[in-house]
């Protein structure tokens, strides 16, 4: 399934595995048809091979294949999608460990990324992130957007309140991956 963000179509990341796959198994049978023509069972036992087509197609499908492979190596590359490397550097020289940190969703990434270090949770009112005394707030933009996080945007704009945007980065993946300093309310007077 493709997620956009803005203009920028993206793979849903636990369906990459439907492009990887494929991908990988069609480079050996293009191999194999360039250099049999065609599987030995299939062949006539007495008839001369006659390969025709076959092979420069299979030769195209190969080299398409493997072109398609290095622009995209190459694009990945030139612009890696590091987010959560980038976010948990910011995390290390400007949040001390053990601090309480939201996430908008339970994923894969946020708990075992930040984990070891932070007291990651979903909190998913503003009164709980309050009542956990979390300080700041992870937001992966572009699943919120998409529809595919428990919470609705207008929903995590008010989780994020009166919060301050101290890291951003937009990737592929995730779209804009965000970090909220989220501001404690003040207590009143005893």
């Amino acid at each position: 399934m493709l997620l956009h963000y803005g203009d920028h179509p993206m793979i849903e990341p636990g369906e990459l595995y439907l492009l990887v796959i494929p991908s990988l198994l069609s480079i050996p049978v293009a191999v194999t048809l360039l250099r049999d023509g065609r599987p030995a069972r299939q062949r006539p036992a007495a008839a001369p091979l006659h390969r025709g087509w076959l092979a420069p197609a299979a030769a195209w499908v190969l080299l398409l294949a493997l072109g398609l492979n290095l622009v995209t190596c190459a694009q990945w590359l030139r612009q890696p999608d590091d987010g959560f490397a980038q976010l948990t550097r910011y995390l290390e020289l400007h949040v001390p460990p053990g601090t309480r940190v939201g996430a908008t969703e339970v994923d894969i990434e946020t708990p075992n990324v930040l984990g070891a270090r932070y007291r990651v949770g979903t909190w998913e009112t503003p009164a709980a992130l309050s009542r956990a005394h979390a300080g700041y707030l992870v937001v992966e933009w572009a699943s919120v957007d998409e529809g595919y996080a428990d919470q609705t945007p207008a929903q995590v704009r008010q989780l994020i309140g009166h919060g301050r945007l101290v890291f951003s980065f937009r990737g592929r993946t995730y779209g804009q991956l965000a970090l909220y300093r989220l501001r404690r309310p003040r207590s009143g007077p005893a």
